[in-house]
């Protein structure tokens, strides 16, 4: 009786599974890629999952991927059925369970089931990050809440993303970059040319010297010495080491958090 049971529950699942094939890419890495017939997405095999059919693809994130046919963005699933319609002009990943997209050239989010939960109103929107979005209002930025409540006023000239509790603001009037934290009170003072938002406690900055790491107290971590920096990940951040002369381009290497500088391109 068992072996008969076991074999009408597998032959129920095969029967299931078969009836629902891309089901089979649900617990899948599945990433963009392009073809003669246009974006689809591969396995981590690089076998096809969903078939080449969209003019534009985007990564996966919270089971959903924005994809375009034409010229209208949508949302579909891992077994590549549209869970949101193609219907806006631009969409984004999805961070924090919203997604930035574009309608009668503005922008607002949607959430998962597609329904828009902040109104497309803005010029310009940053994605969620630590539960608030930068939004343009007449020129300046401020930051919103998932409700669509403006949380912190807009009086910047550029805002970008939160990380470790603070965000990286454009001061209107010295034209530099500080941070402010969640109550929009600036913590660390405008002093660099350009900034980017904290990551695993450390943020890549520009200044006089050129560019390195700060803590979130403001202190230097990293000396401000190469020609650029990017964010760190699982520890180590890529930099670009200045040329030995104004000709020479400058050379890819990556630091760990001591600061300890590899040359060469970062591990994967």
């Amino acid at each position: 009786m068992k072996l008969h049971s076991l074999a009408l529950f597998t032959g129920l699942a095969l029967a299931l599974t078969g009836c629902d094939p891309g089901a089979a890419n649900l617990n899948k890495n599945l990433k963009p890629s392009q073809t003669g017939d246009g974006w689809g997405y591969v396995d981590e095999a690089g076998q096809i999952a969903i078939k080449p059919k969209f003019d534009s693809a985007g990564e996966f994130s919270d089971g959903l991927a924005a994809v375009k046919v034409g010229a209208k963005w949508g949302f579909i699933d891992k077994r590549g059925k549209y869970v949101i319609q193609p219907e806006y002009e631009m969409a984004d990943k999805f961070n924090d369970g919203l997604a930035r997209v574009k309608k009668g050239g503005k922008y607002g989010f949607v959430d998962k089931t597609g329904k828009l939960a902040i109104e497309a109103k803005y010029s310009s929107v940053g994605a969620f990050a630590e539960g608030l979005a930068a939004a343009q209002v007449d020129g300046k930025f401020g930051y919103v809440d998932k409700t669509g409540k403006m949380a912190i006023e807009p009086q910047w000239e550029m805002g970008l993303a939160f990380g470790d509790g603070l965000a990286p603001v454009l001061d209107p009037e010295k034209k530099l970059f500080g941070f402010i934290d969640k109550t929009g009170k600036m913590v660390i003072e405008p002093r660099y040319f350009n900034a980017l938002p904290f990551s695993e406690g450390l943020a890549g900055v520009k200044g006089e010297g050129g560019s390195g790491f700060i803590d979130t107290k403001g202190g230097v971590a990293i000396e401000l010495k190469y020609e650029t920096v990017r964010s760190f990940s699982n520890g180590l951040a890529t930099v670009f080491v200045p040329g030995k002369t104004p000709e020479e381009r400058p050379t890819e290497g990556y630091v760990d958090k001591a600061g300890k500088l590899t040359m060469g391109a970062r591990p994967k």
